[in-house]
């Protein structure tokens, strides 16, 4: 059958088999079922009541008022503030959803993802380590120096393409992933006692940090602020002094009352590690654009990692992530630097090429979803809502037209007429709106893990979310308001 165009349009980039998306016989052929059951269902309840009246009792109910039965208000006003109740939930979520978006879009990642190109580069497994042994329970590796030569190689080659500002590389993909946890000790500072976290291994201790191996130039090409100290640079090989750079929250955290600059600290997950040097620090850069709270982070040039390196993380050694910034379009140059990569290494082509920009996008596809589907439901939500006050208002008032009338002949005003159709509209609203936001406070819980810089109980978002459905709500009543005020006594009087 055809294809949802409007849900493809709408849909996110990278939305999961978005190409395979197709309207299904057996979905359609269900729903259809399902529209028609529920049709006949709450149709035929009121079409049994008509067609068996009960006269005596209509008449000891409405004989007074000209109203219908109390027994029916009462259900049309159940269903309408369950309307109510229902469109502020989901419109509440869809308002909670839209703020912790827009949060995101304007979070500080602490770098500048504008103009730059990403690829991956990597060796195979058997290219890049060799077993070596156990150590704390996990096995080692010896690990090749060929792979951190080529990336230099790689380095070399593409910055001096046309249109290349600068070039870095990173052991993971910038502002889209977290680096290792890696534990570690600082000279001077007593070792903290082992980490008590639930499923640590016997490698955690009490102080870990995030670890990213880079090129010299990955600050300058990322523009993230090196604030006290120096870059990496050409000296800093494996034989030179062993040196490393932290981010600003590390130094706040672990050299609160002193300068972290010329500190030593040893990576305690392989043994035999050197202290390395404190040459610098800067700025704090987020691992995604989701990370709520900057983490402390280490940086080591990838020229003086250890020789050896822990089992699991064995791929951080295999490949890097290349960064370039460009004077253009970054995707333009995707042709030239694949060549570019070619002729350093014919056997190994580059991948992923992609702008930071679009990893930064799919971080926020799936929320962009959310927003999109509790938009649309509560958009759905809240017309029914007002279809359904209007509907019952228009009811009440054609009902009353001969109350109305007669009110107005003994001398009420249409203000006092207005007061006595509008009490009956407030009342439904508010309690449609206190069960909703009853409602809201108990579900939207559930999204609380999905929010970002707003919490699930919000009151800005509630306030004015509840105050768009009561200006809806009661813009739905204005025709039936209208026609109680412009009732003309003479006529209401002989209205059947």
């Amino acid at each position: 059958m055809g294809r949802p165009e409007a849900f493809i349009t709408a849909a996110p980039p990278g939305f999961p088999r978005l190409n395979e998306l197709s309207l299904d016989a057996d979905v359609l052929g269900f729903t259809t079922i399902v529209v028609m059951a529920t049709a006949i269902v709450f149709g035929i309840v009121p079409a049994l009541q008509a067609s068996k009246p009960d006269l005596v009792s209509s008449l000891k109910e409405s004989g007074r008022s000209g109203t219908d039965g109390v027994t029916r208000q009462y259900l049309r006003s159940i269903l309408v503030t369950a309307q109510i109740a229902l469109a502020l939930v989901l419109l509440i979520g869809a308002g909670l959803m839209i703020k912790s978006f827009v949060r995101v879009q304007k979070n500080d990642l602490g770098a500048d993802p504008h103009n730059v190109l990403s690829f991956d580069f990597r060796f195979a497994q058997n290219d890049t380590i060799k077993p070596f042994g156990r150590y704390r329970g996990i096995g080692l590796w010896d690990v090749s120096p060929l792979p951190a030569l080529t990336f230099d190689r790689i380095i070399e080659r593409t910055r001096v393409i046309p249109g290349v500002v600068s070039v870095a590389a990173v052991s993971r993909p910038p502002l889209s992933s977290d680096g290792i946890a890696i534990p570690f000790l600082i000279e001077g500072h007593p070792v903290p006692p082992p980490s008590s976290a639930p499923g640590s291994g016997s490698q955690e201790q009490g102080q870990s940090a995030s670890y990213f191996s880079v090129t010299p130039n990955f600050f300058s090409t990322m523009r993230i602020p090196v604030l006290r100290g120096r870059d990496f640079n050409a000296q800093d090989t494996a034989s030179g002094t062993l040196v490393i750079i932290i981010n600003q929250t590390m130094a706040r955290r672990f050299f609160p009352s002193e300068d972290a600059i010329g500190k030593r600290i040893t990576l305690d997950f392989v043994p035999d590690e050197r202290p390395r040097q404190v040459i610098a620090v800067v700025g704090d850069a987020r691992a995604t654009r989701l990370q709520k709270e900057p983490v402390p982070t280490m940086y080591v040039p990838h020229l003086q990692q250890t020789p050896r390196w822990m089992g699991p993380q064995w791929n951080d050694r295999a490949g890097m992530f290349f960064v370039l910034r460009t004077s253009g379009d970054p995707m333009k140059l995707v042709e030239t630097v694949k060549r570019a990569v070619a002729d350093v290494d014919l056997s190994r082509p580059a991948t992923n090429f992609r702008t930071v920009e679009q990893n930064l996008s799919q971080q926020t596809q799936y929320l962009r979803l959310y927003i999109l589907l509790l938009g649309i439901f509560g958009g759905i939500a809240a017309i029914l809502a007002a279809i359904g006050i209007y509907g019952i208002m228009a009811y009440s008032v054609a009902e009353r037209t001969r109350e109305i009338g007669i009110r107005m002949a003994l001398g009420a005003g249409f203000r006092d007429v207005l007061k006595m159709i509008m009490r009956h509209a407030l009342l439904l609203v508010s309690v449609g709106c206190a069960i909703g936001l009853a409602a809201s406070f108990a579900l939207t819980r559930l999204v609380s893990s999905g929010l970002y810089g707003v919490t699930a109980t919000d009151p800005a978002t509630y306030v004015a979310i509840s105050v768009l459905l009561i200006i809806v709500a009661l813009v739905a009543c204005l025709i039936p308001v209208i026609r109680a005020i412009r009732v003309d006594p003479t006529i209401a009087l002989r209205y059947e």
